[in-house]
């Protein structure tokens, strides 16, 4: 299988931050919210790379994204604490040819065992009481259909996702050229890394820790139901190669591929040519109501009407590191690799675990199948095989 991936570049003059744009407060004390969005608008407009000072930018506000934004920071600090529910710092709806890089930012969302007051306006009438992940604000959240997306450098925290990627719109028509890579991502609380109906898409070196569940306020809310904790979660992609990232802490799954129906609800978006290397994730355990945890898993769904099914397909998982040694155990089932694909090839991956007798190093639910020289420590079963998986070869 070969990935090709084509990334634009749009030439940009620089421009700093300072009294010709407009010279934000950087000590924190003041709401740069009006303030960064000019600058924003200003410098997409005339094609200019916006750099932030050192310092602190305190924002209360969504930031809007336009057709080549060009941000980057100098050990910038940006504090954040939205009165909206789902809205990030950084918000993107079809935009093209966008840069962040080298910015801290930075949640006030922590996890929290008890119920707590629902923050948000908007849903404290109907939901008062909340628990789990104490706010529903994202870092990064593109919309629609974006194209040639380059996210890197940043730190990222106390947010519900870090880096929030989806096309609402159609099958055919997909986010584009999304390059993640040198990002770190902690503290959070339903997804670090989340892309949906996306393809051409590079997510390397990365360290993600601590993933905690997501926020539950239904009416009776439950810890039981702030279940969804995952570090790369992935919908609907095509041309995706996940290499050589740290994931560590993780209350349900390492790396996600799951298939889902698309907003037709007739067709299933489907993940085709996926490359899962060199990643070395650890410590996914304790999960909540309803999940397993693992360290991979790929698992595509059935359409409603039962007309097209499996639509996953030539899945590579190799040389990975999976350590859940030191996990904290809970009462589900704990898999190092769980696999669903029409083609799929597992190789030379690595599974450390804890040896107790909800453990199985690779479970392969169905598809064509391909292992060889995996590696099993500690494991309580090291490979268990469906009735639908087929031509299974196992060296």
């Amino acid at each position: 299988m070969i990935c090709l991936f084509i990334f634009m570049e749009v030439i940009f003059n620089n421009c700093y931050a300072k009294n010709n744009f407009a010279d934000c407060d950087y000590t924190g004390a003041v709401d740069s919210s009006i303030c960064l969005q000019n600058m924003i608008d200003l410098a997409a407009s005339t094609h200019k790379k916006l750099y932030l000072r050192e310092g602190i930018l305190k924002i209360s506000k969504p930031l809007f994204l336009k057709n080549d934004s060009y941000i980057s920071g100098n050990n910038t600090v940006i504090e954040f604490k939205l009165d909206k529910p789902e809205k990030a710092l950084f918000n993107g709806n079809s935009v093209n040819n966008l840069n962040i890089s080298k910015l801290n930012i930075i949640g006030y969302g922590i996890f929290s065992n008890e119920s707590f007051i629902m923050p948000y306006p908007k849903l404290n009438k109907q939901y008062p009481k909340a628990i789990g992940f104490t706010n529903l604000d994202m870092g990064i959240k593109l919309l629609g259909n974006c194209k040639n997306i380059n996210i890197n450098n940043l730190f990222i925290t106390g947010v519900e996702h870090g880096i929030f990627i989806k096309n609402v719109n159609s099958s055919n028509n997909k986010t584009t050229n999304i390059k993640l890579f040198n990002n770190i991502i902690k503290n959070i609380g339903k997804s670090a890394v989340t892309v949906i109906n996306s393809q051409n898409i590079i997510i390397k070196n990365n360290i993600i820790e601590n993933v905690l569940g997501n926020m539950d306020y239904n009416k009776l809310p439950k810890l039981e139901n702030s279940k969804f904790a995952d570090g790369i979660y992935l919908n609907g992609v095509t041309n995706l190669k996940i290499s050589n990232n740290k994931i560590s802490n993780i209350r349900r799954i390492g790396i996600v591929v799951e298939g889902q129906l698309n907003e037709s609800n007739l067709v299933l978006n489907p993940n085709d040519n996926v490359v899962i290397t060199n990643n070395k994730i650890s410590n996914f355990n304790k999960s909540r109501g309803t999940e397993n945890n693992a360290g991979i898993w790929v698992e595509p769904l059935n359409d409603k009407l039962n007309v097209i099914k499996y639509k996953t397909n030539h899945i590579t998982i190799s040389n990975n590191i999976i350590d859940n040694q030191n996990a904290q155990l809970g009462t589900h089932k704990q898999y190092g690799i769980f696999l669903g694909a029409l083609n799929s090839i597992v190789r030379k991956n690595i599974i450390l675990s804890s040896g107790n007798n909800k453990n199985i190093g690779i479970h392969c639910s169905f598809g064509n199948i391909y292992l060889r020289d995996n590696k099993f420590y500690n494991v309580l079963t090291d490979i268990v095989v469906e009735s639908g998986s087929r031509y299974l070869n196992i060296l």
